[in-house]
């Protein structure tokens, strides 16, 4: 069959098709699995061990697949990997991947190792484009200082680090990475200063629970895509100064830390905000002032002081969600005259007031009340749902079987809508 291998297994025919692919296919496929699979595959054969010796992306998780090595069986692998990452003949590998737990004879035994590929053989790593290392941090806050030698990796284009300590970085040089992504990691500002100004290419950033300075400043020319995510306690302020960001996505701690914007930012299309603080009674429309084209914004458990005003020219997508400012008894003014969709999820609120050109679609849930529904709620809900007799198409969630009949006989009453629209 065209040269393909055949094996009979009682009466069925079985044919190695993939054996027959070209070799850099093969050498592609290989590229996605676990490297303990691929030392595997050098057993089947010597043309697969000649295939298994060229494979370019290195990878081990001793979360998912330390189970499989044995004391007796590791040292093996660790030769063959050791073989891998330090060979001189092309393709040298381009993708590296570790997940280690913290006190293990492994993880130890393969952060020895990297130390000394990275301090001693850093010239086998000069095609390698991506860097994943994740190290379990101890109990005690102890965290897996980083050799410097990481940062001068000329040919990185992705750089993804947890669990590590960053100190001393006065020389980076990482003018092709794209990608960067620091969580759980141990730094200063100044560090993080160093190292964004020494990416002249930087387009992405994932900051999550990073560890030791306040107030947070990010600042970088070249960013397109920012995420912050901050956890536990955190009152400080949370600085940003990116005068090509399009995209900025804002997870805040439950101190709710207060948000900062430049008016380099402008540029932003895509902003969305979770346990954000906005303190004085223009925060959010100050902020909004200074992005002119944002297109769609995104509000979660926010926290406002004042009443809210949101006006956006190009404004197209709005959402809120969870208990932003509804339950405070504010009053929001929303003026969108290009508004597209409208997504809201909380509780009913009376002061909520909405304009808008020719919308299509609002979604709106409404949370269970703790309390029981009188008529003076019935009365906000008329008055909520009122905001919305503009828009073609409205989907109501509701947990209650009185406040599902109620508003499904005032939206058909009032919207003129078929049963259909309506779930």
């Amino acid at each position: 069959m065209n040269g393909a291998k055949s094996i009979m297994n009682g009466n069925t025919m079985q044919v190695d098709r993939i054996s027959e692919l070209p070799d850099h296919i093969i050498h592609h496929i290989l590229s996605f699995l676990p490297t303990i699979e691929v030392v595997r595959m050098c057993l089947v054969s010597k043309h697969w061990k000649r295939l298994c010796y060229k494979v370019t992306a290195l990878q081990f998780s001793e979360f998912s697949m330390g189970q499989n090595l044995t004391q007796r069986n590791f040292p093996t692998f660790l030769r063959f990997f050791y073989l891998l990452m330090t060979r001189d003949e092309e393709p040298l590998v381009s993708k590296l991947k570790l997940d280690l737990c913290r006190f293990t004879r492994r993880s130890i035994a393969l952060r020895s190792w990297f130390n000394f590929v990275l301090t001693n053989r850093s010239d086998v790593l000069a095609n390698l484009k991506e860097l994943d290392l994740c190290v379990e941090t101890s109990d005690c806050g102890r965290y897996y200082l980083l050799p410097k030698t990481v940062f001068r990796l000329r040919s990185l284009t992705l750089l993804r680090l947890c669990g590590v300590m960053l100190k001393g970085l006065e020389f980076v040089n990482l003018p092709c990475l794209k990608s960067l992504s620091l969580e759980n990691v141990q730094l200063d500002n100044q560090a993080l200063h160093n190292l964004l100004t020494s990416c002249s290419s930087l387009e992405n950033l994932l900051l999550k629970e990073i560890v030791d300075f306040w107030p947070l400043n990010v600042s970088c020319s070249s960013l397109m895509s920012l995420k912050i995510i901050i956890n536990g306690f955190f009152t400080s302020k949370v600085n940003v100064e990116a005068k090509n960001l399009q995209s900025f996505v804002f997870i805040g701690s439950l101190g709710k830390p207060s948000l900062k914007f430049l008016s380099t930012c402008e540029t932003i299309r895509n902003l969305s905000l979770c346990r954000a603080n906005f303190r004085s009674d223009k925060g959010l429309q100050s902020l909004l002032l200074k992005l002119p084209f944002l297109e769609r914004l995104a509000l979660d458990k926010c926290f406002f002081r004042k009443d809210v005003t949101i006006c956006g020219p190009h404004l197209k997508h709005l959402a809120f969600i969870g208990d932003v400012i509804m339950s405070k008894g504010l009053e929001t003014i929303i003026d969108t005259p290009n508004l597209v969709s409208f997504s809201f999820e909380g509780y009913v609120e009376p002061e909520f007031s909405l304009i808008a050109s020719n919308p299509l679609k609002a979604s709106i849930k409404l949370y269970r009340r703790e309390f029981e529904y009188d008529t003076h709620w019935y009365s906000d809900l008329l008055n909520f749902l009122a905001n919305f007799d503009c828009f073609r198409n409205v989907n109501l969630q509701v947990v209650s079987e009185k406040v599902y009949i109620y508003t499904y006989t005032f939206l058909c009453y009032y919207f003129y809508l078929i049963p259909g629209y309506l779930s």
